[in-house]
């Protein structure tokens, strides 16, 4: 019996995704990444005269080196090779550096003076990772996006922020809260329903995270275990899935929970067609309902080209379950 999806036909959301993909640097962009190049080769500049003309910090410097690399692996190299996809070099990036006074005018202050100057640098440097000034966070992020590319799951670990939909009017009163990698370019939708999203740009590849809420309360008695069961079997829990283009695979489709509530996860490839452009996605979308309203988390992989895709999106998948799972509602708990 379908009388659970003739209802949620009621919610169908349609969702057009905006095909942007990166083929260069912007201006600002370039900015940003010598910034971070410039604040990873200074300080490897002073750590290596600390280490050279004062013997007695040396194991200080081994101990800072050692938990930098732990939260930055590779930083350096990870810069490097990300500005290299953009047709950039190292001398490209330095002549930004030379251009941008303020990073320029840093440079000239890296002659470590004394034994005190060079003590005083040591727990700047260690006081800075520990507890960033808003700065270092901006520093941090791209940092963040660039070293953890492989592991992003790693990032999600080390640096994420939470987001609450208490004060959105799209909420629809709800209060959802969700953990994104600290990276990730938050920004409100224009669409109706989308709550929040969040995206960011993975040389080729574009990674979306968005959430929707959707009022249906004519649809909360039916949201029940034993009813999405039968409509998973049947097949027609796909209803609910808006491709927005034409579903190539059906991936996945798992009846779980979240918060304690019935909840279902559909992910599949996805083709999309507009004017002049032809995408593949991977989408994968959680759905429950709280308070009268169906709330939707999707997590998205998309790009021009369909096996990078398919890919790249089972390196995603951790950090697409961390996310799913950092759901939390706080107003079940404040009753």
């Amino acid at each position: 019996m379908r009388i659970l999806v003739r209802i949620i036909s009621i919610a169908t959301i349609i969702l057009c995704y905006q095909c942007s993909f990166a083929h260069g640097l912007s201006e600002e962009e370039l900015l940003n990444i010598s910034r971070a190049y410039g604040y990873v080769t200074a300080q490897e500049s002073v750590l290596k005269q600390i280490e050279n003309d004062f013997p007695s910090l040396k194991a200080e410097v081994l101990a800072l080196n050692l938990a930098w690399e732990n939260r930055f692996p590779n930083s350096k190299v990870a810069l490097i090779s990300h500005f290299k996809c953009f047709g950039l070099t190292e001398v490209d990036i330095k002549k930004a550096m030379m251009q941008n006074q303020n990073v320029f005018s840093l440079s000239k202050q890296l002659e470590v003076l004394s034994l005190t100057d060079a003590s005083q640098r040591l727990n700047y440097f260690k006081n800075r990772l520990v507890q960033p000034s808003d700065l270092d966070r901006k520093i941090f992020s791209i940092l963040n996006d660039v070293c953890y590319s492989e592991q992003p799951e790693r990032e999600f670990f080390l640096d994420n922020t939470v987001y609450s939909s208490r004060n959105n009017p799209k909420a629809n009163g709800v209060d959802i809260n969700i953990s994104v990698p600290a990276s990730w370019k938050q920004a409100d939708a224009v669409r109706p329903h989308i709550v929040q999203k969040w995206s960011k740009q993975d040389e080729s590849l574009l990674l979306n995270t968005m959430l929707v809420v959707v009022s249906a309360p004519e649809i909360q008695p039916y949201w029940t275990k034993d009813e999405l069961t039968k409509e998973i079997k049947s097949g027609y829990i796909w209803d609910l899935f808006d491709t927005s283009g034409e579903l190539l695979e059906k991936r996945e489709c798992v009846l779980t929970q979240i918060e304690g509530f019935p909840c279902v996860i559909l992910s599949a490839l996805i083709q999309h067609q507009r004017v002049g452009i032809r995408a593949f996605s991977e989408v994968s979308s959680m759905y429950f309902m709280f308070q009268g309203n169906i709330i939707m988390v999707q997590f998205m992989v998309m790009g021009q080209q369909k096996q990078n895709v398919v890919t790249n999106s089972e390196k995603y998948k951790k950090l697409r379950n961390l996310v799913f799972n950092s759901v939390y509602l706080p107003q079940k708990y404040s009753n």
